[in-house]
């Protein structure tokens, strides 16, 4: 029976580690960057870590310096239960991103995922 609790206990523990948690959603005043833009195309990428690009045509910057018309950010899924945030081809988005250095050889890039305000717009 102590063998059972404490497998129970163990599987337990790993409950939260999947799941999105933010504590606040961040917005404007914390980002990096900030746009309104079109979405170009979506990439998965097979890497140390799994990831996805997100390209986006941008109609307005809000914050920030982007020298380019489009712009590439990276989320860490596009599913609800693990921070990403659900997107597709032409669906058009407000984008708070951050800039991070992600590590594993990937480097410094915008990211943003549900803890941000990003969200669809019509």
């Amino acid at each position: 029976m102590k063998t059972i609790v404490a497998v129970l206990l163990l599987l337990l523990s790993f409950r939260d580690s999947y799941a999105c948690d933010c504590n606040t959603i961040k917005g404007l005043k914390e980002c990096d960057v900030a746009f309104n833009g079109k979405v170009l195309s979506i990439q998965r990428v097979d890497s140390v870590i799994v990831y996805y690009e997100i390209t986006f045509a941008i109609d307005t910057v809000v914050k920030g310096k982007i020298s380019n018309q489009n712009v590439t950010i990276i989320m860490p899924c596009l599913q609800d239960g693990c921070c990403g945030i659900p997107m597709h081809i032409n669906d058009k988005f407000a984008v708070f991103a951050y800039i991070e250095d992600v590590g594993y050889n990937i480097g410094k890039r915008l990211q943003t995922d549900q803890c941000w305000e990003t969200r669809k717009i019509q």
